[in-house]
């Protein structure tokens, strides 16, 4: 469960209680937006991401380099889907 809401950092920015950093329980019609570089975690994130769009969700990745495109061979193994 790599996904996780932020409410420990709601709570220490805002007022108000916002509860524990629980998982993100993607449904039909959710969707997530990775703006920032994971390619790293790839390898431990494409299980969630392949449940996540079993459940109906959609996930999007900024690509800030198309080589793994371009040149998959350069790159981790799956990492192009």
């Amino acid at each position: 469960e790599c996904y996780r809401y932020a409410n420990q950092y709601l709570s220490s920015h805002f007022p108000g209680e916002f509860g524990a950093d629980e998982p993100v329980l993607f449904s039909k019609d959710d969707v997530l937006i990775a703006t920032d570089l994971t390619a790293h975690l790839f390898p431990e994130l494409v299980t969630q991401i392949d449940s996540m769009r079993a459940a109906g969700a959609f996930a999007c990745f900024v690509v800030h380099d198309i080589l793994p495109l371009r040149r998959p061979e350069w790159s981790i193994e799956g990492i192009q889907r």
